[in-house]
């Protein structure tokens, strides 16, 4: 029933959930929700299992979404770097939420 209220309202599922929780059963759900919407799948690189995206993208919502994933990636890196402080990533998170 909240699939078809998001889809009648033409938001994402997700921004209807209040909270996903913290559990491995909601961050599943979740990858494969976004599995659907976005073509991501699960590869191993080395150890470590990762998120790619289709090389061969032909949606504008995925290219934003790749564009995104290494906006976020550069952010997240760059307090490890010393390039931005904790505070600014946290600030520029915080941005996103509704």
């Amino acid at each position: 029933m909240v699939t078809e209220i998001a889809r009648c309202l033409e938001v994402n599922l997700s921004s209807l959930k209040s909270d996903w929780g913290n559990d491995a059963n909601d961050a599943i759900h979740m990858l494969l929700d976004q599995e659907e919407a976005f073509c991501l799948e699960p590869i191993k690189v080395g150890d470590t299992v990762v998120l790619a995206l289709p090389e061969d993208m032909d949606n504008e919502d995925r290219e934003a979404l790749a564009g995104a994933l290494h906006h976020w990636y550069r952010n997240n890196r760059d307090p490890k770097d010393d390039e931005l402080t904790r505070d600014e990533y946290v600030a520029w998170k915080d941005s996103f939420k509704a």
